[in-house]
Formats: C-alpha cells, structure tokens, sequence
C-alpha cells in the first residue's frame, strides 16, 4: 500500500473526505496501530454494529448494505473485498487512477463504492461505457470512510470541500469528532444529522466558524462548496452545490470582524418560520398563537429558513432586501446602522468604486442640510422609479447648491459620468443606495418624516 496516496489531497471532495477521516482516526490511541486493514474492519463495525448498516445513501449495493447478508456476513465480505484490492486479487486492469493519477492496477468504482458515479444502467456516466471510474485501490479505500466525515442536512447528505484544505480538514474533523462522541454515549444511530435542515444556513455558519474560530490571513482567498447529496438506490443519483464564493467570503469576513452586531440585527430578521415575528432590539423572535406567546433566541432560530442567505448564495443582488431593512427601521423611528456594510456589499460584490459609495454619501449630506426641504426631497426620491426621473432629481440638487453660490459644485460632470453612472450603473442603483444613506443620517439626528402626512414641508423631530 503506498500510503502516502491514502492522505494526498486529490481535488475530489469525497476522496479528500476519506483520507482526512483515515488520518483523524490514525491520531486515536485505538487506532494508531492499526494497519488499513484493520482499520476498515473497525470502521465496518461501526457502520454495521452501531449504526445498523444504514449507509444506504452512500453506498448502493455494497456489502455493509446487502440486506440479504446477517451482521457477521456484512463485516466478513466488507474485509474480504477491501484485502482483494489491497493485495491486487480483486479484478482490475493496469491504467491510471482517474483521481491519483497513479499508475498500476486499478478497479471498477460504482455506486456499490463510490457515491455519485453511475453503475448497472447508468453505465453511459463513464468513457467508453466502461463498468464504472477506474480507480486505484488507494483512492476506493478512501471512500469507504466519508460516512464518519459527512452529515445530513435535511434529508440529503453534505460534504464540504474548499480550496483550503485546513478548511476542509475543520469540518469534517467537527463531524468525525461528534461522531465518536456520540458513539461513545450509545447515542449515535447513524451518519451525523446536523442541526441545520437548510444548506444556506448550515454553510454561513461554517463560514463564520472559519472566521472567528480559524487563524486565516486576512489576504488569504478562501471559496466553499457544499455538496448536498443522495446516492440513495430507488433513483439516480442526486446533488446539489452550493458556493460560497471567494468575494462573497472576503464580503463575511471583513462584515463579522467589523460590523457583527449590525449585521446580525439585518441578517437574523430574514429567519422566517409561521407566526414569527422579530424583535429587533432583542435579537429575538416572538411566536404568537391563540393561546400564549413563546420568545424564541438565536440557538433555535438559527436553524430556521433564512432567505438573505440563499439569495446571497444564489448570486442575487439584495440591495433591495437593504433597502426594505432601511426604510422598516426608520419608518419604525429605530436607529440603525447598515451604510457601511451596504458598501462593502457593493464593493465586494457589485464592483462598485468606493469613490461613488462617497460620493452618495456626500449627495445625502446635502439633502438634509435644508429642512424646508427635506419632506419633500425625500418623497421625490421615493417615488422616482425612471432613470430619466433619478437623474432629474440629481440635476435639480446639483442647480439648487449653484443657485446658492457655493464654492464646490455638488457633483462635477467628471463624477456625474465616471462615478455615479459609469457603463452598468443604473439609476435604480444609486437611488436605492441614497434612500438608505438618506434613513439612516435621518434616524441618526431623530428626524422622521411621516410618511402618512401629506403637507410637504412637515417635519417631526422627536
């Protein structure tokens, strides 16, 4: 066995999963000794004798699975398939190993050891139809061993991979360690059931993991890809992936060490589940039914849908998910800060030029100097849904601060063009960012406008 090819990282997310699973269990007092061998055997135990061979969504038709086979008959024919690879008795062909690149003998992998590959009828899953991915024993060996290093979320199992392999090496480690844990308790029936049921939710919380628990580099570029899967017999295989995209990790990153708690007071509002509503001075959701009213906190909450989470993994814009937060604090007379984290949403994000997200601060700086003007800027920006109607309204403040003599012009023709509207900016864009600087500057100095008033230049200060 060349084990140095049992631990090489491979690129292959669950071939990687493996190998970090046999150098973890290498590093226990009671495996330590073991041979590979020996070590499969201790691990086919567990998944017959502690888990009742319930593997059935990794693995199809392996021995461990075989219903026809008793408990000592699953191990037996477990072992005796893995020392046939080992020893080079198992029917194979010399080539290279699709995932190590080693050259030898290598063997048929299908959904009997490799989860998510094509066997039987699925056959046309592999060049030249063969009977499944040609692989090295080393690399099948691994893949006995992802059940201790995945979870299920929901009803599908995930596997993270990352293009750090520290950082894949912390998750599955956080699950193998809850695994024995729970194998040493007598409560563990099975693979790993997480506590999230939504894959959005469950990778943000690794991410911020990574970031408050982990020592990264700030310049270090880190991307994430769950796998959310099931190999599950009664139909092909299925699965799902879900990025977490280098930007959208250096957006986190920079907003959790900067601005947690305003992020959290925006992101934990987008929770939804029936009958929930958030406090937002809390940090809490209150469930009201017929009978009571139940306050619930962030440990339960956190497992609940989360929509901001989804749409970021997606690659939606939520400018507008900003936007309705900025508007519902201010409207709600709350103070609220989100103006910089909405920057460093567009700058990470969008690719905005930091020089306009000023630049709209310095517009909305202006439009609150001028009280007698205030409500009805305000209603005008509001209502202004038409990139000529934008532009209008920054024409109309740009001759307003001229007819006034002032020294500096509010927005030279050189920022008009190349800062707020250069090609792929639009109107709506700047708008929306302007109301959000524009509500929270407001709600600083306790200015609320009501909107449900309709003389123009009322203007409440409470």
């Amino acid at each position: 066995m060349k084990t140095t090819y049992l631990l090489k990282r491979s690129g292959d997310p669950f071939v990687d999963t493996g190998a970090l699973v046999i150098e973890y269990l290498w590093t226990l007092p009671m495996y330590k000794d073991k041979d590979v061998l020996e070590l499969i055997e201790a691990v086919a135990k567990i998944y017959v004798n502690t888990w009742g061979a319930k593997i059935n969504s990794l693995f199809l038709n392996h021995p461990i699975t075989q219903p026809a086979f008793d408990a000592t008959r699953k191990i037996l024919e477990t072992v005796k398939y893995y020392r046939s690879l080992i020893t080079g008795e198992a029917v194979g062909e010399e080539g290279y190993c699709r995932i190590l690149g080693l050259k030898g003998k290598v063997f048929s992998a299908g959904r009997n050891n490799f989860m998510m590959t094509g066997s039987g009828t699925f056959m046309n899953f592999h060049h030249g139809f063969e009977a499944g991915l040609m692989l090295s024993k080393e690399a099948i060996i691994r893949l006995f061993f992802v059940p201790l290093g995945n979870c299920y979320i929901g009803k599908h199992l995930a596997n993270l991979s990352s293009n750090l392999g520290e950082i894949e090496k912390q998750f599955a480690i956080k699950i193998i360690k809850n695994n024995f844990s729970r194998i040493a308790s007598n409560s563990s029936d099975g693979v790993l059931k997480s506590e999230f049921s939504n894959p959005a939710n469950a990778i943000f919380d690794f991410a911020k993991f990574c970031i408050i628990e982990h020592d990264l580099d700030d310049n270090e570029t880190v991307e994430l890809n769950l796998f959310h899967y099931n190999n599950i017999g009664t139909a092909p295989p299925e699965i799902y992936i879900y990025n977490f995209s280098s930007q959208l990790f250096d957006f986190y990153r920079v907003v959790l060490r900067r601005f947690s708690k305003d992020w959290q007071r925006f992101a934990h509002s987008f929770h939804r589940t029936k009958d929930a509503v958030y406090l937002d001075g809390q940090d809490q959701f209150e469930i009201k039914d017929k009978k009571e009213s139940k306050i619930v906190q962030f440990f339960e909450f956190q497992t609940w849908y989360n929509s901001l989470y989804s749409n970021l993994l997606a690659g939606h814009n939520i400018r507008k998910d900003f936007l309705d937060y900025s508007r519902r604090q201010y409207d709600n007379e709350r103070q609220f800060s989100i103006y910089p984290i909405v920057s460093l949403y567009q700058k990470y994000i969008i690719n905005m030029k930091e020089v306009t997200l000023k630049k709209i601060e310095e517009i909305a700086d202006f439009i609150i100097i001028d009280d007698g003007k205030l409500k009805k800027r305000l209603s005008k920006l509001r209502a202004a849904k038409y990139e000529g109607q934008i532009r209008e309204f920054l024409l109309d403040l740009i001759k307003d601060k001229y007819e006034k003599q002032e020294a500096q012009p509010l927005i030279r023709l050189r920022e008009y063009i190349n800062d707020l509207f250069p090609d792929g900016t639009y109107g709506s864009e700047i708008r929306d960012l302007l109301l959000i600087s524009l509500y929270e500057k407001l709600a600083d100095k306790s200015q609320f406008i009501d909107a449900e008033e309709n003389n123009e230049e009322t203007l409440s200060t409470r």
